[in-house]
């Protein structure tokens, strides 16, 4: 349903209201019609708000809803939202219900009230499956879908610590389309881009930053696909990071995944920015001793034992070997490389692995825990 603000949609109501309802015309959404320029949406977005603002609409303008709730018009009802975490000029106007400040039940676009689930829908055929966002009107739909529906509407208490802020005006994120409607988005960075503002760090590989599925379509295979996907669109890199934190239901569509596609398993880590080897936590890893501390440790043990200590090794070996080269070129080792400096991420967390746990598979388990040692120490 679109919500036109126009003197002929409007009746006067008993209460003295001007209620104002407009029909959506057949398969037109916001996404659909709306032009990409970003400037001439916001000077349309403030001239209106400056109109709520300073009371130029008398008697005030109502919204009615399908459901025979009405939403008074007027500025102590609506919010200014950014946009774009980079670009504070872009705002998005959205109506709040005045009972419960957290649900937005209207957006304007185009100079329209669109009802929120009407901006997330699309009458193009074509927009289905996991599309790269590229024009204004799919960055409103990301910006709804990431602040508003999430961050408001379907926000659980489990996931406090998990908040998205707004995206930048750049972010390569991609929408996933399912009959007519966006339910879900993932964000990248890519490799040699920008930490964030003030920094002149890089990330050293690709990172799956963000990732959301609509509630109603959770546990249907949506964010595997999206990992996938992920995976895929990065095929030629040997390395690809998940933003740290993780929250504990990625960490399972990370498991139903790696099990699906065990030649992944090398690829995928937990990262914080910008992704050296010591900020790196092997996905698979965690994954494998969070089923080990729930008491589903696969039958083969010895091997799987030996595949995960292998992910935590990996940087040390390559810089021994680093160390080893240096060492038969007569340089100071002591003065070129402390062992200070082989002591990474992986390597403190191995002081917390349950090796005594493990030892039990095999004796060829202690010998590599007393190599490890040497290495160490």
């Amino acid at each position: 349903m679109v919500i036109r603000d126009a003197e002929e949609s409007c009746t006067n109501t008993s209460n003295g209201l001007r209620e104002v309802v407009q029909p959506t015309p057949a398969g037109i959404y916001p996404v659909d019609v709306l032009e990409d320029d970003p400037d001439g949406h916001r000077e349309a977005t403030l001239t209106y708000y400056a109109s709520l603002r300073e009371g130029a609409r008398t008697p005030p303008a109502a919204l009615r809803f399908p459901t025979g709730e009405q939403v008074k018009l007027e500025a102590s009802s609506v919010c200014l939202c950014t946009v774009y975490r980079d670009d504070p000029q872009h705002k998005l106007l959205v109506l709040v219900n005045p009972q419960d400040t957290k649900t937005v039940v209207a957006v304007y676009v185009k100079e329209s009230w669109w009802c929120t689930e009407d901006v997330l829908r699309t009458s193009d055929p074509a927009r289905e499956g996991l599309m790269e966002v590229q024009a204004f009107g799919e960055r409103i739909v990301l910006f709804i879908l990431n602040v508003v529906i999430f961050g408001r509407s379907e926000r659980s208490l489990d996931d406090d610590a998990m908040f998205f802020l707004p995206h930048s005006a750049k972010e390569r994120a991609k929408i996933l389309w399912r009959n007519g409607a966006a339910v879900g988005f993932y964000t990248t960075k890519r490799k040699g881009s920008l930490c964030g503002d003030g920094t002149g760090a890089c990330y050293l590989l690709p990172v799956l930053d963000t990732v959301f599925v609509r509630r109603k379509h959770r546990r249907q295979g949506l964010g595997t696909a999206m990992l996938r996907d992920f995976c895929e669109t990065f095929s030629e890199d040997e390395a690809l990071g998940v933003s740290c934190p993780i929250s504990p239901a990625m960490y399972q569509v990370c498991r139903q995944f790696l099990l699906a596609y065990p030649e992944e398993r090398g690829r995928l880590w937990e990262v914080e920015p910008p992704g050296a080897w010591g900020q790196r936590t092997s996905i698979w890893l965690k994954v494998q001793l969070q089923q080990a501390r729930l008491g589903e440790w696969p039958p083969a043990g010895l091997y799987l034992a030996q595949e995960l200590l292998g992910f935590i090794l990996q940087p040390l070996v390559s810089q021994c070997w680093q160390v080893l080269q240096m060492h038969s070129k007569g340089k100071n080792l002591q003065r070129r490389c402390p062992v200070s400096m082989l002591r990474s991420r992986e390597l403190n967390s191995l002081a917390a692995f349950p090796f005594p746990w493990l030892l039990h598979f095999t004796p060829d388990m202690r010998a590599l825990h007393r190599v490890h040692g040497r290495c160490v120490l």
